[in-house]
């Protein structure tokens, strides 16, 4: 049996001794070069829930194809690794189930345990850009949490059709509804997605100053507030390529006094109202094994983002961003690989303070600046890694556990080193923010721990070019 699944050895891709068996039998009964066999037909077990369409729209073959056999084994582990991506599923196997040798046909069967859709999570989370500037500059401030309810259903209709309804309350007033259906057309290439948000909050960042956000806070009245919404449509044409526009709406304001007091320049032209359309297009080129934590394949994006198009005179922006990753896996325990992120204006006027933030989130920061922001209209980061995997274990609750998709909890631990390397360009810099323009260089070792695929803890001992260093948190999750 060829299989793929989370009880087993989810991240090393091997065949096992059923499926080589049954390849050697097909070898020898076919000697001549090139054979094919024809996918004659295609079952699925497991899928009490999802749409069996939803299944075959992975598979890298599909019932009436040809295929070599020497591709054959590949078209396997690619097609368990494309079901498991899609977060549907805690197991996936892919197996012969029967074939007939005068006439090259073989009944493909696929078995799928279904992974749990439906995540009522409460909010307790940090308003923070990450865990220790809240835990260590803000002094871990209550009042800096929110609040509320996560209600997350991943496959609705069976058809991996994802709704979220967001409710928070406490630092942040926020309420948002999204909705996504991947699947509009019978051939399963274009999809559909919208979403609306509102939010309004007491303090607000006004300024970067030392290269550190400034708040100014009113526990009096709401100094901020944004209505949202989006309408995204998808082409996905085949496994790996990804085409996707976006239209969105931003309605904003703020109060007089952070203009008249704090900063004139918080939204463009100035006034304390702004409201925007934008159009985005992104490319994306995804060849990863696993997306939440890779180890072989790539991984690339350009991404085209014009905010304001002219309609109520308020903003006019124009950026292109790009990332591309790459990762090796040498063996069963080590690997390696690294990532690089740019960020060009083509417009090259100063954007709006709310909108100048370029190096600092969760994704663009130079490993030891957690605590720093930077401002600026391009950058450019590259991060490398060469990690080892020290430990590949599994929870099994047994009897213990009610809910089948949590009865075995498997998780693997990383040793890592790291470094990274990053530049922001802010021709508007005055002087009060010394990192900008400046060449930073940060890294250490780091721990890893990998629960399922999904769920990632990041553990970083960092150092940087100031000779500054600490232990830093992340947390990353593809549900």
């Amino acid at each position: 049996m060829h299989s793929k699944n989370y009880t087993t050895s989810y991240f090393s891709l091997k065949i096992s001794s059923t499926i080589l068996l049954s390849f050697l039998f097909l070898a020898i009964a076919l000697p001549a070069q090139n054979q094919k066999v024809v996918i004659d037909q295609i079952t699925v077990s497991g899928n009490d829930h999802t749409k069996p369409g939803v299944i075959f729209r992975e598979l890298l073959f599909q019932k009436g194809d040809s295929v070599f056999i020497e591709e054959l084994p590949e078209k396997l582990e690619r097609s368990e690794e494309s079901l498991l991506n899609t977060s549907l599923f805690t197991k996936a196997e892919i197996f012969f189930k029967n074939w007939e040798g005068h006439s090259n046909k073989v009944h493909i069967q696929v078995e799928v345990q279904e992974a749990w859709y439906i995540f009522p999570v409460p909010i307790f989370e940090w308003i923070d850009r990450n865990f220790n500037v809240w835990w260590v500059e803000q002094h871990r401030d209550l009042d800096r949490i929110n609040l509320g309810i996560d209600f997350t259903h991943i496959n609705l209709a069976g058809r991996r059709d994802r709704l979220n309804f967001q409710a928070k309350y406490g630092y942040v007033r926020q309420y948002g509804l999204k909705y996504a259906f991947p699947y509009l057309n019978k051939a399963k290439t274009l999809g559909l997605d919208g979403q609306v948000s509102y939010q309004k909050k007491r303090e607000i960042n006004f300024l970067t100053e030392g290269n550190k956000q400034l708040f100014y806070e009113d526990r009096d009245q709401f100094l901020y507030q944004k209505f949202s919404a989006r309408l995204g449509v998808t082409y996905r044409p085949g496994h790996q390529v990804t085409h996707e526009w976006g239209l969105s709406y931003n309605w904003k304001s703020v109060v007089s006094s952070v203009l008249e007091e704090l900063n004139p320049a918080y939204f463009a032209p100035g006034g304390g109202l702004e409201r925007a359309f934008s159009l985005s297009y992104s490319f994306t080129l995804d060849k990863r094994d696993v997306y939440a934590y890779p180890l072989n394949g790539g991984y690339f994006q350009a991404k085209v983002t014009k905010p304001g198009l002219g309609i109520f005179h308020d903003k006019n922006m124009l950026f292109v961003a790009t990332r591309f990753e790459q990762y090796f896996q040498f063996n069963e325990k080590w690997s390696s690989g690294y990532d690089l992120f740019g960020k060009v204006s083509v417009i090259r006027t100063r954007p709006p303070y709310e909108n100048s933030h370029i190096m600092g989130s969760s994704t663009t920061t130079v490993p030891g600046y957690e605590y720093y922001i930077l401002d600026g209209i391009d950058a450019v980061l590259l991060k490398a890694f060469c990690r080892f995997r020290a430990l590949d274990y599994r929870l099994d609750f047994g009897r213990l556990m009610p809910f089948e998709a949590f009865k075995v909890i498997p998780f693997k631990l990383y040793l890592r080193l790291n470094s990274g390397w990053g530049y922001a360009n802010d021709p508007f810099e005055t002087g009060g923010n010394p990192l900008n323009r400046t060449l930073l260089w940060g890294g250490g070792p780091a721990l890893d721990v990998v629960f399922f695929h999904d769920i990632v803890f990041r553990f970083e001992y960092s150092f940087n070019h100031l000779g500054e260093k600490g232990l830093f948190l992340h947390f990353k999750s593809n549900l």
